[in-house]
């Protein structure tokens, strides 16, 4: 005749989480966190803010991109107007190849 047994056992362990679904984020900036949505065991979605961080290095960093747009287009513009004066005779080949020049470099 079979029957069920009932016994406890006691041994040490660790629980870890499943590191299959664990997601490391690394900054790419420094900075302090400002404010934050969520806690621990939350569900979160693909694309959920979780944070927001202030960085001064990346604030910088998009400063000197935004400056650096400015002068591609103020150098765009320039190397367009220079071609319609080359076109109407105003201007010499010279100084389109110049500000062909200065666009590329932008």
């Amino acid at each position: 005749m079979n029957r069920a047994t009932e016994t406890t056992l006691r041994v040490p362990g660790i629980v870890k989480p499943d590191e299959y679904r664990e997601v490391h984020v690394r900054p790419i900036a420094d900075g302090h966190r400002q404010a934050s949505s969520g806690v621990l065991g939350d569900h979160v979605r693909s694309g959920q803010p979780l944070a927001v961080i202030f960085s001064s290095e990346l604030a910088e960093a998009e400063t000197q991109y935004l400056a650096y747009l400015a002068e591609l287009d103020a150098e765009h513009k320039k190397l367009q107007r220079t071609q319609n004066l080359v076109r109407l005779g105003a201007a010499s080949r010279q100084e389109e190849e110049e500000g062909d020049g200065d666009a590329r470099r932008a």
